[in-house]
């Protein structure tokens, strides 16, 4: 005899997974359109790892693992980018923020908020080193360029709007859900 899981479980699952996307499109589409007005110079944040990381935090380390590359994917076919990157880069976040979760021990609210943005601010800096490892060619950038200018800048601005997403809510420290 199968266990069955309830109905309510699967269609609360289906439920969260569109909710996902539906937020994924939208901060897509706001990253596509407004991005130019509100770059800093060449900087634009990546909102979407935001989401990912905020993902890892409300679910599972397979399910954020499978949002992020479906969000990453979705954005390379909205963006019309090197199929790919931001798939590839989006997942290893996800699963890296999932990974680094596992390994905290004290709850509460200021510290999940602490911790939510110190995993961003590390998670977008993975994210970007990906990401543009994959879009050029290392070989035509310097270090400095490489690490300095496409990693830390993008990163603090990323982080700044990650410190708007907390003043809006902050994720729930779900650490059961982690396996």
């Amino acid at each position: 005899m199968a266990l069955k899981l309830p109905e309510i479980s699967q269609t609360n699952s289906i439920w969260r997974f569109l909710v996902y996307m539906i937020i994924a499109v939208f901060i897509g589409y706001f990253q596509i359109v407004f991005g130019n007005a509100i770059a800093v110079g060449d900087v634009t944040p990546v909102l979407l790892v935001i989401l990912v990381i905020w993902i890892s935090f409300a679910e599972s380390r397979l399910v954020a693992t499978i949002m992020g590359f479906v969000i990453g994917l979705m954005f390379d076919l909205l963006s019309n980018d090197i199929y790919g990157t931001n798939a590839i880069a989006k997942t290893i976040t996800a699963f890296f923020s999932s990974t680094l979760l596992l390994y905290s021990t004290k709850e509460g609210r200021l510290y999940t908020r602490l911790k939510f943005f110190a995993i961003v601010t590390v998670g977008t800096f993975l994210h970007n080193m990906i990401y543009f490892f994959f879009s050029f060619r290392p070989s035509s950038l310097d270090i400095y360029d490489f690490v300095v200018e496409k990693g830390l800048y993008f990163t603090a601005y990323t982080a700044v709007f990650a410190i708007i997403a907390l003043l809006v809510k902050p994720p729930r420290n779900v650490e059961s859900n982690l396996k």
